[in-house]
């Protein structure tokens, strides 16, 4: 199933055991080739949320830069935004970079769909909100609580402006960028 035109996609509640299952199948390598065209979809949807949770470290590590973009943003999605939005990603490590512009791509896409999947651009940002951005210190998460507003409109923009955002020139991999630093030094 085609999740850009499935309906609640990421709304729609799933059984604790049958993503459980699916995870675990996954994990233990028994779904081979990435080949998930027998899965749910909704458990699918289900397995990304966990991805994002699981990750050693939240994927907008400098979120605190995102906040203050909003916070000091003088209107919507402008020039002005996209500029400084653009500086608080770039300050991501490269690896988030790459999985922040797959998501974000993927969630513009859904968002085109509204019509069909009944979930615009702010329904996609409050579902991802709490998946990009996590901690387990009480004061940080106090911090992420305070600022719950300003994430979630930064997260609401960065879906709609996707397409005016620069997160290609920064997707490769870390080996890429290791193989072509060791081939400038060469050429010294």
């Amino acid at each position: 199933t085609d999740g850009a035109f499935t309906e609640d996609l990421f709304r729609r509640d799933i059984g604790q055991e049958s993503l459980t299952d699916l995870y675990n199948r996954v994990e233990t390598g028994q779904i081979k080739n990435h080949n998930y065209d027998k899965e749910s979809i909704f458990e699918l949807a289900g397995l990304l949320h966990i991805f994002l949770r699981e990750l050693p470290e939240c994927l907008l590590t400098n979120y605190k830069d995102f906040v203050e973009v909003e916070k000091t943003s003088t209107s919507e999605a402008d020039s002005e935004w996209i500029a400084k939005t653009q500086v608080a990603i770039n300050k991501l490590p490269n690896r988030n970079t790459l999985l922040l512009g797959r998501l974000l791509s993927m969630l513009y896409a859904l968002s085109k769909q509204s019509n069909t999947t009944k979930m615009g651009s702010k329904d996609l940002a409050q579902n991802f909100c709490s998946s990009l951005v996590f901690s387990t210190e009480p004061d940080e998460a106090e911090n992420l609580n305070r600022d719950a507003e300003y994430f979630f409109s930064t997260v609401t923009k960065m879906i709609e402006n996707f397409p005016s955002l620069d997160l290609s020139r920064r997707l490769t991999t870390e080996k890429e960028a290791e193989n072509k630093e060791k081939k400038n030094s060469g050429q010294k």
